[in-house]
């Protein structure tokens, strides 16, 4: 069995729930990324914030991103897979719960995530 631990993506950048929006966004930015993973102090996965996140709950509805908090526009709603996982467990979590991004623990921590663009990777070899 082919796991995702050699085809996810790395390093995780991630932020706390209690972390400016605005801060969180310009990472994003910064890394070219389109989302970032949203961990408690030892790292555990509580949420994640996309791209997509930020335009339904702050552009769309005009609301200030310099005053508020990570917490309160990240998705809640988290699905994770562990370094063991199967790359054929993973597309089926994707498709069920239309996720693009699925984090990946180790131990409960955060060590990478697997997206849409790794999978098509993966299935291009």
């Amino acid at each position: 069995m082919i796991t995702i631990e050699n085809w996810m993506s790395r390093p995780v950048i991630s932020v706390k729930p209690d972390d400016a929006l605005l801060k969180a966004v310009k990472k994003m930015v910064d890394k070219d990324i389109g989302d970032v993973i949203v961990v408690d102090g030892k790292r555990k996965p509580v949420g994640i914030l996309t791209e997509r996140d930020v335009m339904k709950r702050v552009v769309v509805k005009k609301k200030n991103l310099d005053k508020l908090k990570v917490k309160e526009v990240m998705t809640k709603r988290l699905k994770t897979a562990t370094v063991g996982t199967s790359f054929l467990e993973i597309s089926r979590l994707m498709e069920k719960g239309s996720f693009r991004r699925i984090p990946v623990t180790k131990n409960g921590k955060v060590v990478g995530v697997v997206t849409s663009r790794d999978l098509v990777r993966f299935m291009s070899l």
